[in-house]
């Protein structure tokens, strides 16, 4: 990911935490990390693992691909 993809992750998952209530200490229960470390991840700082967003996608009960977007395809140079 690049750091703007990074970004909008964690920025996706911000809101879906606020929409759905979930707080950072639950993401972090479920994720076995520190309530900081979840903060972190959210604030873009440092970014979710793919294990860790299959994680945050069942808890918000979300595909994971609503977390990560799609890609634009590649163009062949």
């Amino acid at each position: 990911m690049t750091d703007a993809h990074g970004l909008r992750v964690a920025e996706e998952v911000r809101a879906l935490m606020a929409r759905r209530r979930v707080s950072q200490q639950t993401l972090a229960t479920a994720l076995g990390v520190s309530q900081a470390a979840v903060s972190r991840r959210t604030t873009g700082l440092v970014p979710f693992s793919v294990s860790q967003l299959c994680v945050v996608a069942e808890v918000l009960e979300v595909p994971v691909d609503t977390l990560i977007g799609t890609a634009p395809a590649a163009v062949p140079a």
